[in-house]
């Protein structure tokens, strides 16, 4: 029986059912041998063949009358079961074949559910059926990219809300005419992936990364810190933002910063390692004021003597 794969492209060559100078007897039998022959066909490609089988093997019967298996053959069936892995399908009994996404990787769950239709093809070479309508499930593969290669992403104004468990990336102007990559979660709560300004961060403006670097711009961050001994030769044993300790006399040293703040209007906690009696209290030198780069730690003791401490620490927190 010729079937929809069997016809030729040349007309005149279809001669198997209409030859030259056939019998009006025969004419009514062509015709409906032609209805039959495309009727079979639609029937393999409306999804109206419900495959059999299960455990990742689906067997479907086709209308067509498909003896051997032959490039570019198309079927359409609906699934009857969900499958949970790389998946085979038998037509007409003339084997189990893999089926493959349109890519030659193996199916995963969640690629084929009950009741979807799966349009496949039937590639001589390498032997199997590629499935080439969608997955139930869109997943996005895992990318690999070179160090060499990059992406792109073009402005969206109007990116719209994620779907529950999704979050998405895209690109807008961040209001000062700079495209940057922005982070958007399913609740619609939106990150600009770029560093704040010192500017945003003194402002605590949200949804901007904070970086290591600029951090200390935060309001609430400590801005210097310093541990030294007074002892003998006065030593700075560890610190940041801090260039220099200079000895003032018993009990004090001056801690120079690093970076100017803005106004002399910062705060100072300084702490040490005092004696059980009498007690040892820290202060700022009356004599010597904090300036925007430089303050005096002192401290002294109940008798309001001045006295060296072996662990002095400073912080200072303040506008920068």
């Amino acid at each position: 029986m010729a079937e929809v794969q069997d016809l030729l492209t040349v007309d005149d060559n279809n001669v198997g059912r209409w030859p030259e100078n056939m019998g009006f007897s025969a004419v009514n039998d062509a015709g409906r041998k032609d209805e039959g022959m495309l009727a079979r066909w639609y029937k393999d490609t409306d999804a109206s063949v419900v495959a059999s089988g299960s455990s990742n093997a689906f067997a479907i019967t086709s209308n067509r009358a498909i003896t051997s298996m032959f490039n570019n053959l198309v079927m359409v069936f609906t699934a009857n079961f969900s499958i949970s892995g790389a998946t085979t399908l038998n037509l007409n009994g003339l084997g189990a074949k893999s089926i493959k996404r349109y890519n030659g990787a193996a199916l995963t769950t969640g690629d084929i559910i009950a009741d979807q239709p799966i349009v496949v093809i039937y590639k001589a070479s390498p032997d199997c059926w590629f499935m080439i309508s969608a997955p139930a499930v869109v997943s996005s593969p895992a990318v690999s990219i070179a160090v060499s290669q990059y992406i792109d992403f073009t402005e969206n104004a109007s990116p719209g809300t994620p779907a529950a468990n999704t979050a998405r990336l895209y690109a807008k102007d961040d209001g000062a005419g700079v495209s940057s990559l922005a982070y958007m979660r399913d609740s619609g709560g939106e990150m600009l992936l770029r560093p704040a300004t010192q500017a945003e961060a003194e402002a605590q403006t949200g949804s901007i990364i904070v970086t290591p670097a600029g951090q200390k711009w935060h309001p609430g961050h400590p801005k210097a810190w310093a541990q030294f001994n007074q002892t003998g030769t006065q030593a700075l044993n560890a610190s940041f933002g801090v260039s220099s300790i200079t000895d003032v006399g018993t009990g004090g040293t001056r801690v120079t910063l690093a970076t100017a703040m803005s106004a002399a209007t910062y705060a100072i906690l300084a702490l040490c390692q005092g004696m059980i009696s009498p007690r040892t209290w820290p202060s700022t030198n009356n004599s010597e004021g904090p300036t925007t780069t430089t303050f005096v730690a002192s401290f002294s003791n109940n008798d309001s003597n001045f006295i060296d401490s072996a662990y002095a620490s400073a912080l200072v927190c303040g506008d920068q």
